[in-house]
């Protein structure tokens, strides 16, 4: 009996796994994480109410969110001296601060946005197919991601700066205890480089480094001009890639 009941527990914990993903995603678009970093010490739903204009007929509910992120380590609890529920914020939560050199807010976003979320409801559907050639998200969307891009411009600035917040965190720890990976190399391609965040912090970096962004083209065509090291270059990588002597391929 007891295999049983954690069976049927473990089943229940699964199906609604999702609430944990769609919470983080109501903590980011509220500004939770800012408006505690604000409050300076830890805030009391009352003070989260009054700083995020959440009615106070809503407090209950906002209460029991708050106790969700807390437990899953994206806020942590105190109790004020007036014997107050408070929360304060966590090493996770740093990262979702706008402020914060590596905030990750905008790929919580981009990951947790219904164009993704929707194409998951189609993958029994795609893996009954017989062809490998479409993917859930085309079935979808009638496009790929890469081609839902081009026609949907605030989706594609969602995905731009989810692209640079990722690739500022990476770029960031690898210049700095893999430095030896670029030693002798005069020329670098970026494969995919996006608006060129990466590559601007690899020049800056290492002194003397060429670098080339590729990508497609209508990300070519908004990309910033910020370096006179750096070539833009739009193409599709499963044609053809600009020559160099190394190539960086993030994944």
């Amino acid at each position: 009996m007891e295999e049983t009941l954690k069976a049927h527990a473990q089943l229940w914990n699964v199906t609604f796994g999702f609430i944990k993903s769609m919470c983080l995603k109501c903590a980011v678009e509220l500004e939770i994480p800012d408006a505690i970093h604000r409050h300076g010490t830890p805030a009391t739903v009352s003070d989260l109410c009054a700083s995020l204009s959440v009615p106070r007929v809503k407090s209950r509910h906002h209460r029991s969110l708050m106790r969700l992120l807390s437990h899953e380590g994206l806020s942590e609890p105190h109790v004020t001296p007036s014997g107050e529920e408070a929360f304060d914020l966590t090493p996770v939560s740093l990262f979702l601060l706008s402020t914060s050199i590596h905030c990750s807010s905008t790929s919580v976003r981009m990951i947790l946005d219904r164009y993704i979320m929707d194409s998951s409801q189609m993958l029994p559907e795609w893996l009954r197919r017989p062809d490998i050639s479409t993917s859930p998200f085309e079935i979808t969307h009638g496009k790929d991601l890469w081609g839902l891009n081009t026609v949907m411009p605030q989706f594609n600035r969602i995905f731009n700066s989810e692209m640079e917040g990722d690739s500022s965190f990476v770029i960031d720890i690898v210049t700095r205890i893999c430095r030896k990976v670029f030693r002798g190399i005069g020329s670098l391609v970026d494969v995919g480089g996006g608006t060129g965040l990466t590559a601007v912090k690899l020049v800056e970096a290492f002194t003397g480094l060429w670098c080339i962004v590729f990508d497609l083209p209508h990300v070519i065509a908004t990309a910033p001009r910020a370096s006179a090291a750096i070539e833009f270059v739009s193409g599709d990588m499963f044609i053809e890639v600009s020559r160099a002597e190394a190539a960086l391929l993030e994944n």
